[in-house]
């Protein structure tokens, strides 16, 4: 069989002691009952060979994951050894109990290890991976109202900037103004710090991940990779991705100026012209949600092939 271009045969092997994740006294029951000890004495094994990526991948490596890919089971037959020990049933009860378990984990353990290992050779398993976090971030961006993600902080900071004029111009104590302001600013960096940061992720992960799926040996991950990497979608990624980080700055920026108290109402005016420009120039919402939307019929069609 010819090994596919960039890929090196190596073996994948696997070789745990099923006793791996039970508890010392535990270890201890069965080491002092003769059927037990030998039912559990021998080591769960699996070895295939596969090509993989020389660069990512070698023989430690595989093998070190086998052995986290199948700790579930592992747990699973500790906790069946626990309760079997906790029952006290007589031996031959208690063998046939653990034989029965010891049967069904190496059946586990081995569909597992077949599965993963099928995956990783395809190239599907690292993509699965990958679109599990994709599809973490689109879901929180689909639940977001982009009209309001620069809007509504922005609106916060404008209206208490109004709040310290209106005090200064009455002669009153701008002291509480700035408190009230603060607070509120605060708030606002919150909220933005939650929903614009999702939507940012979200950004990121595209500019990101678009440049490593486009070059992906499975099919429909390269093509979904070059699509997200076209200038129609990274555009709108790159812009949103600034205009986040230049709201972030502007806002605490403003929170530390009050915190200080150096807010006067000249001040207060000059940093509500300032908001007031960038609620006009931070328009970049509306077009990345959507964007990120369109997206998601590609991402379902991805997601389907790689089932």
């Amino acid at each position: 069989m010819v090994t596919p271009a960039g890929t090196k045969s190596m073996k994948a092997s696997l070789s745990i002691s099923p006793m791996n994740e039970m508890k010392g006294d535990v270890k201890k029951w069965i080491e002092a009952d003769n059927d037990l000890k030998k039912l559990f004495s021998k080591k769960i094994s699996y070895d295939d060979k596969i090509d993989l990526n020389p660069k990512k991948w070698n023989a430690a490596k595989l093998s070190k994951a086998m052995e986290a890919l199948v700790r579930y089971e592992l747990q699973l037959l500790a906790q069946r050894a626990f309760e079997a020990k906790k029952k006290g049933k007589p031996p031959k009860d208690t063998l046939a109990v653990l034989k029965k378990a010891m049967s069904r984990t190496l059946a586990d353990v081995d569909e597992k290890c077949s599965t993963a290992l099928e995956d990783l050779e395809s190239g599907k398993g690292e993509a699965k991976a990958g679109l599990a976090v994709l599809k973490k971030v689109m879901d929180k961006v689909k639940n977001l109202n982009p009209a309001t993600i620069f809007a509504q902080p922005l609106d916060e900071a404008i209206s208490s900037a109004k709040a310290i004029q209106n005090v200064d111009k009455k002669g009153g104590k701008v002291e509480a103004a700035q408190a009230a302001a603060q607070k509120g600013i605060v708030a606002a960096i919150t909220i933005l710090g939650k929903d614009g940061k999702d939507l940012q992720k979200a950004s990121k992960y595209l500019q990101v991940s678009g440049k490593k799926l486009k070059n992906s040996d499975v099919g429909p991950l390269a093509a979904f990779g070059k699509t997200i990497s076209e200038k129609k979608v990274l555009g709108p990624l790159e812009t949103l991705d600034s205009d986040i980080d230049k709201l972030e700055n502007a806002l605490t920026g403003y929170a530390k100026d009050l915190k200080s108290g150096n807010v006067d109402g000249a001040q207060a005016r000059s940093f509500e012209t300032d908001f007031g420009k960038l609620k006009n120039q931070l328009k970049s919402a509306v077009p990345a949600i959507t964007v990120l939307k369109n997206l998601d019929k590609d991402y379902k069609a991805v997601a389907k092939h790689l089932k």
